[in-house]
């Protein structure tokens, strides 16, 4: 896959405060055990390997992060739709 061959947005906020460029492509996504179908950003400008947005993720699951372990935890549970 080629990054620049998705389909360009505007970045911002995650990057200092300053503006750059994401391309979004469709992907499969695998989360427990689980495949759903997102479509994901992607960017150069990012000091971090991925994020998660909210919309194709966060609408299909719950996700409970648990600090208290060592090391931390994290839940996630499908959202049944009808």
């Amino acid at each position: 896959m080629n990054v620049d061959d998705g389909v360009e947005g505007p970045l911002g906020g995650v990057i200092g405060g300053a503006t750059g460029k994401v391309y979004y492509h469709k992907i499969r996504l695998l989360v427990a055990g689980e495949s759903i179908e997102i479509m994901a950003g992607f960017s150069h400008q990012l000091s971090v390997p991925g994020l998660l947005g909210q919309i194709g993720f966060f609408d299909n699951f719950i996700v409970t992060f648990d600090w208290t372990p060592h090391p931390p935890c994290l839940d996630v549970q499908r959202i049944q739709r009808n």
